[in-house]
């Protein structure tokens, strides 16, 4: 089975209609009242930053509301014809969201139910330094020696300095 794949950015602007326009350029009528991708094919939808959409004043975030109910009932309604259900086939969903906080919200458990969830730690800094260094230490491989050498400790002051403003600079509720 090929899968074709679609990325969904979610921000604090998007909404339950733009996460459905989305999906329906996505999908085609296979019979009456199912759609899907085409014919032989997957989509693997790629949710990304799903805890960003604003809460509403109900407590609501409807993008996450309209996708509950695609992934939990396997359907929509059709907003532009009369509110028709039509059943959603051949969807594979992913989804990736940091904790809530700085703009990110919580998002409803009963959604999250729904998925397998993983929770992956920041890495420590050994390890990102030796990530950054072997990637610095291929891109230089064209390099003199001298400069070549200079390429770990560019990582170490490198991330140094991030760590430095990360601590130091002022987030918004200090403004």
């Amino acid at each position: 089975m090929c899968i074709r794949d679609r990325c969904i950015n979610f921000s604090s602007k998007t909404s339950s209609l733009d996460v459905q326009k989305t999906l329906e350029d996505n999908i085609e009528k296979r019979m009456k009242g199912v759609f899907g991708p085409v014919a032989g094919k997957d989509l693997a939808l790629f949710i990304d930053d799903m805890n960003m959409p604003r809460v509403d004043l109900y407590g609501t975030q409807q993008p996450i509301a309209l996708l509950k109910m695609l992934v939990d009932r396997g359907g929509l309604y059709d907003r532009a014809k009369d509110l028709q259900w039509f059943k959603v086939v051949g969807l594979q969903y992913v989804a990736a969201m940091g904790p809530p906080g700085g703009g990110r919200n919580p998002v409803d458990p009963r959604f999250i139910s729904l998925f397998s969830t993983f929770c992956i730690a920041f890495p420590l800094d050994a390890s990102l330094n030796k990530i950054y260094s072997s990637m610095l230490m291929g891109h230089m491989e064209a390099f003199d020696d001298g400069i070549k050498g200079v390429a770990s400790k560019m990582t170490t002051i490198t991330m140094d300095l991030y760590s430095c403003l990360l601590y130091t600079s002022p987030s918004p509720r200090d403004s």
